[in-house]
């Protein structure tokens, strides 16, 4: 058990799902921090989602809700979710409910040069074209970013608030991860890993499709010359 916790949860039209989803976060968080709180972003649903999230909210002191009042990515959701987390640990899932927190019996220790923990999925029960794109995914992260990481865009991370206090984070989409742990390894900090069943998702479907692809690729040079430029900048002025 670690002291203190915040949960981010990103929520996109998930009105189907969310409260089924908050229940059992609520179940299972307290065995894993007893300090917690959990962060619902709305990233602008245009479904019934803000406004069950906010009845949960008041019923619950430990739920805050934040919106987004148009769809902006899932990761500018988990920023907006990072600058609000008022604990030590950020833990973000999905509110799919294909990470359980029950099966999550605890949290590993990181020592000070550990910037957090990244999870890797096993027993995935993804459609086939989701989990093709994820390895390609992998392959390029590995190319691109020198990204060893198993499972780099697992949606189950545990990281220091501090470090997240430290960079500036600019991907809107789900480049976010990538983001992290490059700018982590820059630090000279590494994540440590940890094995999390992935069940099929119980409500909606993924938006994923073969086309996102080549739109990803794409992103991913562009986060590198990014990162690239902002190391220079660095350089150049010292820091």
């Amino acid at each position: 058990m670690i002291a203190q916790l915040s949960l981010i949860v990103p929520a996109y039209n998930e009105a189907k799902g969310i409260e089924a989803s908050v229940a059992i976060l609520l179940e299972h968080l307290p065995r894993l921090a007893a300090d917690h709180e959990i962060i619902i972003v709305d990233d602008g649903s245009n479904d019934a989602t803000n406004e069950i999230v906010g009845k949960l909210a008041l019923a619950n002191p430990v739920i805050r809700v934040v919106r987004h009042e148009t769809n902006k990515g899932k990761g500018a959701a988990l920023r907006t979710g990072f600058l609000a987390a008022r604990k030590a640990w950020v833990l973000f899932v999905d509110a799919d409910r294909q990470i359980d927190l029950s099966e999550i019996r605890t949290l590993p220790d990181c020592g000070d040069e550990c910037a957090g923990v990244i999870g890797y999925r096993i027993s995935r029960k993804d459609p086939i074209t989701r989990r093709i794109l994820s390895k390609l995914f992998r392959l390029g992260t590995a190319m691109i970013f020198k990204i060893r990481a198993r499972d780099v865009n697992c949606p189950c991370k545990l990281i220091r608030t501090s470090f997240l206090r430290e960079i500036e984070l600019v991907s809107n989409g789900f480049l976010i991860d990538v983001e992290i742990i490059s700018k982590a390894a820059e630090k000279g900090l590494r994540f440590l890993e940890m094995p999390v069943m992935f069940h099929p998702r119980q409500d909606g479907a993924s938006s994923v499709r073969f086309r996102h692809l080549f739109e990803t690729a794409e992103e991913l040079l562009q986060l590198r010359l990014l990162l690239r430029k902002a190391g220079q900048r660095r350089t150049i002025d010292g820091r």
